[in-house]
């Protein structure tokens, strides 16, 4: 045996054992001792027409060593790649058919997001690409790691699981801790007790998709989940026992685990700003934050202390952190650079509406961006607001001196008729001493504010020249023949209404009709309202909104969650109103209640408080959101 094994020395040990790849030889081989480990986990964090972002795990075995990561991009499905690629740090190479992607100042980078600025080849919608990744040490190049993505189609069809099978085919779910530190988590999603008043559980993606900020309300703070270990965030694969999840290694039946905290000393405190036992300053603490929002890498969100605290970088590191947690030294990034609606970051007087109006909130919310411009929902006040040039410090900056000047002001509102007053349906109906004529299924009366005024917006979205806003009224009046009922609408703007230098739905504009909501969502008609008899209930219609938590749109879908009857509603060609007023569901689906699945061998979810709702284009899943239950599930979409 002895013999044969040095027989088959010459041949054997200089072909395949100490030969190593290197891509820039024709064949690819060549003699050498040195075989360099690959990359692992290469996977796609976010595609879309405009950029790929790309992800994996660096080799362990080269930890504390020098090395580089060389990516590349070709046109194709990879099968017709030769062996011979360019050298990356040859300008001259590789040009017309392959591209090289390389950082060469991030040695250890575990991502990349290819994003077509440093060439004049654009990724194109439907197109197919290979992405060929090598690790280089030493002169020696792995074998490399490749993977074949398709550009999607921006607002290609997608389908969509009917309703008995919806919950069936969920494909992930988090949360539930069983590592209590009283009743807060180090990694909860818990958000609980949300009333028409409140938002909570909104979610926002920042850095193409690698960072995520999830608000926690009852535990006032925001959590934030990121790829520092160049994993996907809400994204998972198996491995053994161990489930890789929300960027970092946990047990697989662990919850998702936050990387760091804003809001709260550590992990593990929820104190508002007003607790005594609260360390943090006034401008690093939050107090029942509602609604959280990236743009340009800048992060907004809505405290409970009637103000929007804006980092105008990235907190990474946020109050506290993973690393801190493992006992690492890392930067400490906590206290707010802006605000909006107090006099600076450490204010926390409550302003009255009818003096300070023109630059103080009331329960702020949900928001959403259309360019630098920022839309707020304030909730208490029931109108929208926006703020010019939200994201430029210099422009945009409430402190002593600025405040009640153009760094302060807002430029707009929509749904009063100016900054300093309060109305709402309900109190129209009342003041305007409204009937209904239950014959004929009508309100009697001037009905003109039922497209101009609504209650307790949560939500706002932009999409096709349209802002949509959710206000969940909260209407009940007892009748003769049965209660008058309005809980939830989702009502449809013309986003030009706030746009411009001066306000244009003030004064005697907001009474001319141009401010009114050209369409709802919720409402069986604009001059009707719910009768619900004693024997009936209003979740009965099927057009009715008990009360929107969540709202997605991608394509001609209109995704929304219901926080009280825990659905998930579905609206197809969501702005086509040809057919009337009246909106109907393309599909409600239920809360499955943990139904046993006994082919699938497990429970399906029981819902307790849906939050919020995403699309997640990536990888064609819906993100859902289930706030008391502190979780989140995730369904998969496809697209065609």
């Amino acid at each position: 045996m002895i013999f044969i094994l040095s027989a088959c020395t010459a041949v054997e040990k200089e072909v395949v054992v100490d030969d190593y790849f290197d891509p820039r030889v024709t064949g690819g081989t060549t003699n050498a001792t040195p075989k360099t480990h690959d990359v692992l986990n290469l996977q796609i964090v976010t595609m879309n027409d405009y950029q790929v972002t790309l992800s994996w795990y660096n080799p362990a075995i080269y930890e504390g060593l020098d090395y580089e990561i060389y990516v590349y991009r070709t046109v194709g499905d990879g099968t017709s790649d030769t062996l011979e690629l360019p050298d990356p740090s040859d300008a001259g190479s590789g040009a017309f058919l392959y591209y090289p992607r390389l950082d060469f100042s991030a040695a250890k980078i575990t991502s990349y997001l290819d994003d077509n600025s440093d060439n004049n080849v654009a990724l194109h919608s439907g197109d197919v690409y290979t992405y060929h990744v090598y690790v280089e040490k030493d002169g020696y190049f792995s074998e490399g790691q490749k993977l074949t993505v398709t550009i999607p189609t921006e607002g290609e069809s997608i389908s969509i699981p009917n309703s008995s099978e919806f919950w069936r085919s969920y494909v992930a779910k988090f949360g539930e801790s069983p590592n209590l530190v009283g009743d807060v988590t180090q990694n909860t999603l818990k958000i609980t007790n949300l009333d028409a008043s409140q938002s909570g559980g909104q979610i926002a993606y920042g850095k193409g998709g690698l960072v995520a900020a999830k608000v926690d309300t009852d535990n006032n703070r925001v959590v934030i989940y990121t790829n520092k270990q160049g994993l996907n965030c809400y994204d998972s694969f198996t491995e053994g026992t161990l489930e890789f999840n929300s960027c970092v290694i946990i047990n697989a039946n662990a919850p998702m685990q936050a990387f760091a905290v804003l809001g709260q000393e550590n992990f593990f405190t929820k104190y508002d700003c007003a607790d005594p036992l609260n360390t943090l300053d006034s401008d690093e603490c939050l107090t029942a934050p509602k609604g959280v929002i990236f743009h340009e890498d800048r992060l907004f969100i809505t405290d409970g202390n009637d103000r929007i605290v804006i980092f105008d970088d990235y907190p990474e590191y946020g109050c506290y952190n993973i690393q801190n947690f493992i006992g690492d030294v890392t930067p400490r990034n906590c206290t707010f650079d802006r605000v909006i609606g107090k006099r600076n970051t450490e204010d926390l007087v409550n302003y009255s509406l009818a003096i300070d109006g023109d630059s103080a909130f009331s329960c702020p919310s949900g928001m959403a961006f259309l360019e630098d411009n920022l839309y707020v929902a304030d909730t208490c006040n029931n109108r929208i607001i926006r703020i010019a040039n939200a994201t430029n410090p210099t422009l945009v900056n409430c402190t002593n001196a600025t405040w009640k000047t153009s760094q302060c002001l807002f430029s707009s509102v929509l749904g009063q008729s100016d900054f300093f007053t309060n109305h709402s349906f309900a109190a129209e109906y009342d003041s305007l001493g409204l009937s209904y004529d239950y014959i004929a299924d009508t309100l009697v009366g001037d009905l003109s504010f039922v497209k101009r005024y609504f209650a307790n917006p949560t939500r706002l979205y932009f999409t096709d020249n349209r802002l949509v806003v959710v206000s969940n009224e909260d209407f009940s009046r007892v009748g003769p023949w049965g209660n008058l009922e309005l809980y939830s609408r989702i009502l449809f703007f013309d986003q030009n209404l706030l746009e411009g230098t001066f306000p244009s739905c003030t004064g005697l504009t907001f009474f001319a009709s141009g401010c009114d909501a050209l369409n709802n969502i919720g409402q069986k008609d604009w001059h009707q309202l719910s009768v619900v008899s004693i024997a009936s209930s209003y979740e009965d219609n099927n057009y009715a909104l008990r009360q929107t938590s969540g709202i997605e749109i991608y394509a001609t879908y209109l995704f929304l969650t219901d926080y009280i009857t825990n659905e998930v509603i579905v609206y197809e060609n969501y702005d086509d109103f040809s057919s009337g007023t009246t909106k109907l569901p393309s599909m409600r689906v239920p809360n499955p209640l943990g139904e046993w699945v006994a082919e699938q061998g497990r429970a399906l979810p029981n819902l307790m408080g849906l939050t919020d709702i995403k699309y997640l284009e990536k990888e064609g899943n819906l993100l859902i959101f289930d706030g008391q239950g502190s979780r989140y599930y995730k369904v998969p979409i496809t697209e065609f």
